[in-house]
């Protein structure tokens, strides 16, 4: 975005938005979820979409994470990985939930 302020005016705006194709899914939440989710999207300012979307993509971001690191596990009990590797790895590695 560029912006040019000349005596307190914005001169200039170039705002350039990208969306990306996305389907349409139809869900069934109980009553009580719908108002917990209608009370933080009004706190978050955001829409309960944009807040069902980020929830989702942070479940595949874990279930990714889990699958990777049984993998890991599987391939380290079978003496698969160099266990120089695997230290590196273990002490790179931020445990905190994304």
């Amino acid at each position: 975005m560029r912006v040019k302020i000349y005596k307190k005016t914005i001169v200039k705006l170039t705002i350039k938005v990208y969306y990306k194709k996305m389907k349409n899914l139809q869900i069934a939440l109980d009553d009580e979820s719908v108002q917990t989710l209608d009370a933080l999207a009004r706190e978050l300012q955001k829409t309960r979409t944009a807040l069902v979307r980020e929830a989702i993509q942070e479940w595949i971001l874990r279930q990714q994470i889990r699958e990777f690191e049984a993998a890991w596990i599987r391939a380290a009990q079978q003496d698969q990985i160099d266990n120089n590797l695997t230290d590196a790895w273990i002490a790179a590695e931020s445990w905190e939930s994304p």
